[in-house]
């Protein structure tokens, strides 16, 4: 009975690592805007692409914002760089991600694939 108690912990234990994948970090460097437009049309780009995915957006200043991505308890936090013609999203921090220096939860990804996908749409706008 209390081996079959332990292998039955172990098999949850191993279970629950298995749905928290995680992959090298997605870092967008030199995304090329669609379009010309002026740099204060881009950061409206991006704040609109960014709140239509969810993300609460912060101005820091011409050329920078700061993004954060909640979803049930986890959360990322990204700094978003752009000039006219190409932006960059990078990490800063994130919560109950497991973020190693190199690696991050799968999702994480996925968020930030989203939105380089929302910033270059509405750059085509």
């Amino acid at each position: 009975m209390h081996r079959r108690l332990l292998l039955t912990g172990a098999g949850l234990g191993l279970l629950g690592l298995a749905g928290c994948r995680l992959a090298p970090i997605h870092t967008v460097t030199d995304g090329a805007f669609r379009g010309s437009a002026p740099l204060p049309r881009r950061g409206d780009q991006i704040r609109r692409a960014a709140i239509r995915l969810g993300w609460q957006v912060q101005d820091i200043r011409p050329g920078l914002m700061r993004a954060t991505f909640s979803a049930r308890r986890d959360q990322a936090v990204v700094e978003i760089a752009y000039t006219r013609d190409q932006f960059s999203i990078r990490h800063l921090e994130s919560t109950n991600l497991s973020f190693d220096g190199t690696q991050i939860n799968h999702a994480y990804n996925g968020w930030v694939q989203d939105l380089e996908r929302g910033i270059l749409a509405a750059s085509a706008t």
